[in-house]
């Protein structure tokens, strides 16, 4: 909401595989929008501290399980320039 690029790091649905966890950087004004049972992360902002406007279903159900990581996961960013 206020312009500042984050991360959104994901892995396909399904039985979570830390291998299978991907990020992408993504510029302040796009959106991110998730498959139904795709395994994400909280956006993590670049820079500064952000706010994000979440939009989540409404309805009855389970709409969230959480997955205890074995290693942390560490991104790899490219150098300022590069």
């Amino acid at each position: 909401m206020n312009g500042g690029d984050f991360l959104a790091v994901v892995a396909p649905p399904g039985d979570f595989n830390e291998t299978e966890v991907r990020a992408f950087w993504a510029r302040g004004g796009q959106g991110v929008n998730y498959r139904p049972g795709t395994w994400h992360a909280p956006l993590l902002p670049l820079a500064a501290d952000s706010d994000y406007l979440v939009v989540d279903r409404a309805g009855p159900g389970v709409n969230c399980d959480e997955v205890l990581l074995n290693t942390p996961i560490q991104p790899v960013l490219p150098e300022e320039g590069s």
